[in-house]
């Protein structure tokens, strides 16, 4: 390959009459459109990806006055220094003259920054890569017509540097080999092994143990360490792998129930716990799986239906939950109840001719309310309401057989919270044998005093009650716990105990009815005072 480097020699060669007859540089033919929109495609490309280093621009360049090889001139950004040149010839025969030379058209790129690495060549006929800087020698081109002649365009390429998505892609995928190469590693250990990196956080494979009995070792070494996530993910395991019969029987051989059972609770699996409880043998414990389950519904009607179901379906099949499919009508019941005393108060209170709720707010709805708030609730709203409506405390205290005890205690509150003394009396008076009354309570009158004094009752009320204490020591202690002064006063009289009335004396306001008791009983001679 030779090089034209004399400007004077090419002028005298491309303005020889041989040469003039077969070129004309002046007109634009065929093949020069086609090298500048293949430059141009070439620039466009280089601009959409979008680097600051790719070419700006490529320029067709056909000129008498330039030279036949094609020279790529490029310059880097920010520098006005020139980088040497590459050129380009065509291949000629070492026989043929300079009339036989291929026709080149110059294409300059004027790049921000240049790839010294890889540089492509389109050919009409061929294509070829060329690098940077080599030498390369067009071959197997023929010069007999234009057609058939190479034009070579060099095409820069930037050198592009990953991005971030790129490097966490390579993470990604080093990370998920390296979890391939310790699984195969661990795939074979045996299966005390196994636990050891289970119970230590480490790599484990479980699917290596494919025959039952390496199962049914690994879920008795999995007990055996007392650790519940591994015991569950043994379980898991199993139950993954092991069709439902065998896995089920596989945990009543082995063992295990329980902690399965606690798992599926815990997610709600209901269907699945109840299959399991009652394979290991306790119906009992079944029925109450299912029980837990539905009373944790909050939607009432829904929740009827299931209590029903449940009832049906587990309590009345066993004779030993014949008490408890009682308990489980009677909670059925309530909530209709409830149901209907929550339809008929929500009315009153909206037309607000209730003259309770008028003062005493409603603080929530009634329904899935328990027993003793629902008679709570009708004591203080509906106490005087007639035993034949549901909403009376008559009504509930027969209709699920409650106790006085119960029916007292609430009232009481209730009452008390009122301030309805009439009531409260009415409520403790009883009738003699004889004729006559007398106030009695089944819960004791020291519980009758600490409900007042909660319900913040007067002390005169309080001391009437007190005085009902039938111990005296116990009716002193409830009297100074409660600060109950005139009770303390008579407490201490009855029990004649001169000491502590003289110290009593001494803390009591001038004047108050209190202190002329105290006095009145000092200066009573006919009382025989401790010693």
């Amino acid at each position: 390959m030779s090089s034209y480097d004399d400007e004077d020699q090419d002028d005298m060669y491309w303005q020889s009459s041989k040469i003039r007859t077969v070129f004309n540089f002046n007109d634009e033919d065929d093949e020069s459109k086609d090298i500048k929109q293949f430059a141009e495609k070439g620039r466009k490309s280089l601009q959409d990806d979008g680097d600051d280093d790719s070419l700006s621009g490529f320029t067709v360049v056909n000129s008498e006055s330039e030279s036949l090889s094609g020279s790529v001139r490029y310059q880097r950004a920010g520098s006005a220094r020139t980088q040497p040149t590459s050129t380009f010839s065509s291949a000629a025969s070492q026989s043929n003259s300079r009339s036989q030379a291929s026709t080149l058209s110059e294409v300059k790129a004027t790049p921000q920054a240049w790839s010294s690495k890889q540089q492509v060549s389109h050919s009409t006929t061929d294509t070829q890569v060329l690098r940077s800087g080599s030498a390369n020698t067009l071959k197997g081109h023929s010069s007999s017509s234009i057609a058939d002649e190479t034009v070579i365009v060099v095409v820069a390429t930037t050198a592009t540097t990953p991005t971030q998505s790129d490097i966490a892609k390579l993470k990604t995928k080093i990370k998920r080999l390296e979890i391939q190469l310790e699984n195969q590693s661990v795939g074979s250990l045996a299966v005390e092994e196994t636990i050891k990196r289970m119970l230590c956080g480490k790599p484990y494979l479980l699917e290596s143990y494919r025959n039952l009995e390496d199962k049914k070792y690994l879920l008795k070494c999995a007990l055996a360490c007392h650790d519940g996530n591994v015991i569950n993910a043994v379980i898991g395991f199993l139950r993954n792998s092991l069709n439902k019969s065998l896995f089920q029987s596989t945990l009543l051989e082995v063992g295990g129930a329980e902690q399965y059972i606690s798992y599926l609770l815990q997610v709600e699996e209901v269907a699945e716990a109840e299959d399991i409880v009652s394979m290991i043998g306790k119906s009992d414990d079944a029925a109450m799986t299912r029980y837990r389950f539905v009373n944790a519904v909050t939607q009432i009607d829904n929740k009827i239906q299931l209590l029903k179901n449940c009832r049906s379906s587990h309590f009345d099949l066993d004779l030993n939950l014949a008490s408890d499919a009682i308990h489980l009508k009677n909670q059925v019941d309530l909530l209709q109840i409830q149901q209907i005393i929550e339809k008929a108060d929500v009315e009153l209170e909206a037309q607000g001719r209730h003259p309770i709720m008028r003062v005493h707010k409603r603080k929530g709805t009634l329904p899935d309310q328990s027993m003793m708030t629902t008679l709570y609730y009708c004591c203080l709203y509906h106490y005087d309401n007639e035993a034949s409506q549901f909403c009376s405390p008559k009504y509930l205290i027969q209709r699920f057989q409650l106790s006085e005890a119960q029916l007292q205690w609430t009232a009481i509150k209730t009452l008390a919270r009122l301030k309805r003394w009439q009531q409260l009396e009415q409520l403790l008076t009883g009738k003699k044998w004889y004729g006559g009354s007398t106030k009695s309570t089944v819960i004791g009158f020291h519980n009758v005093v600490k409900l007042l004094a909660h319900a913040k009752a007067t002390p005169d009320i309080i001391s009437s009650y007190c005085a009902l204490i039938p111990v005296e020591e116990e009716r002193l202690r409830i009297a100074k716990k409660f600060k109950c002064t005139p009770a303390i006063v008579e407490t201490l009289i009855a029990m004649k105990d001169r000491a502590q009335l003289l110290q009593l004396k001494s803390t009591l306001l001038p004047g108050s009815l209190e202190l002329q008791k105290a006095n009145a009983a000092l200066k009573n001679s006919s009382i025989k005072w401790r010693t």
